[in-house]
């Protein structure tokens, strides 16, 4: 959404999105340009996949096959935790 020129004006729900991104009516949707917010969607796409593609070679994974949240860390109280372990020590609801 913000590729596509989202401010997070938190008015998604209003149908009075500023930006047109969120809204149904025809006068705000007029500043979404479609003909131009593809290229920036496309461009933030592809560099999420050129930086999971980085993250996963970092990790030592050759596919995504082969990546799991004990190869994952996360800083926790100024310790680096495996995911894995972060996950089962913590409370879900």
């Amino acid at each position: 959404m913000l590729a596509l020129g989202c401010v997070q004006s938190l008015k998604c729900n209003t149908n009075e999105c500023p930006t047109g991104v969120t809204t149904n009516n025809p006068k705000l949707v007029r500043g979404l340009e479609v003909t131009e917010k593809w290229k920036r969607v496309r461009n933030y796409h592809q560099h999420m996949l050129d930086d999971f593609s980085a993250l996963l070679a970092a990790s030592g994974c050759h596919s995504l096959d082969e990546m799991n949240r004990n190869l994952i860390y996360r800083k926790v109280d100024k310790q680096w935790h495996s995911y894995a372990k972060v996950v089962k020590t913590q409370r879900i609801l």
